[in-house]
């Protein structure tokens, strides 16, 4: 929010607050961390690799690789697969799991919405289990493209917000003042120390308005001789009256009238 204030007849001053720079800080740590958070549940591998005795009795190494950890489980006496559905969704996700002796245990961690991989990887293991003449087996579930793709995508968002709320500087308070026929623009981000550029009034071209169709909200900018616009956001409780007020003054310090 823009607040536009007249210290004395000759000087116009609006300043911004940091609220938006804060909300924008805030949003983008939850969007990196969210980003990292998909990383490290989704980015993982899953192997199988089984073998046959001679007694016809099947186990297997399972193995879950991901960016902190590799997890490791022995598999004894293999009998069946299990495929698991999730309906709870707006469509299904399934899941398989190996049925042991004793107790069963997911396959893969995470659902997947991929009925050909479930149908390709259960027709592998399922056939293992049935023909006795197969003496190996090994199978991978490879989620890792859709982790770090999500996963970078959403912290690449998250990033440049948290560069915009702390190193990209944006303007903070500007000042017009009629009496030295002098502009003040003071940009400052959150971290990084203030700068401030001064520009001559007979340097503006024009001055415009412009009323956005969607939030009713206006604003007032300067056109400068070198292209740049330099624009205040009235407050959402300014009438016509300060309107009127605030672009006579801009056009009466420009020399515009």
């Amino acid at each position: 929010m823009m607040k536009i204030t007249f210290p004395h007849s000759e000087l116009l001053q609006a300043s911004y607050g940091t609220r938006s720079a804060l909300i924008t800080l805030i949003a983008g740590s939850l969007v990196t961390g969210f980003g990292i958070f998909v990383m490290l549940k989704y980015a993982k591998v899953t192997q199988l690799d089984c073998d046959r005795t001679p007694n016809n009795i099947i186990t297997c190494q399972w193995q879950e690789q991901g960016i902190l950890q590799t997890r490791r489980e022995p598999i004894v006496n293999l009998t069946a697969l299990e495929v698991e559905v999730n309906e709870n969704n707006v469509f299904p996700l399934y899941r398989l799991h190996l049925v042991m002796e004793r107790g069963e245990m997911p396959l893969m961690a995470n659902y997947t919405d991929n009925a050909n991989t479930i149908q390709r990887l259960g027709g592998q293991i399922n056939a293992f289990i049935t023909d006795s003449s197969q003496t190996q087996l090994t199978v991978r579930f490879d989620r890792r493209w859709f982790g770090y793709g999500m996963g970078g995508i959403l912290s690449v968002i998250g990033l440049f917000g948290l560069y915009n709320a702390l190193w990209r500087p944006c303007v903070y308070q500007l000042r017009v003042d009629r009496r030295h026929e002098l502009i003040s623009v003071e940009y400052r981000s959150l971290i990084l120390h203030r700068r401030t550029h001064h520009y001559l009034m007979q340097d503006v071209r024009a001055v415009t308005s412009h009323r956005f169709a969607w939030d009713g909200q206006e604003q007032i900018s300067l056109l400068m001789n070198s292209g740049e616009f330099l624009t205040l956001t009235l407050p959402e409780q300014a009438d016509d009256a300060a309107r009127q007020k605030i672009q006579g003054f801009l056009q009466s310090a420009s020399k515009l009238n």
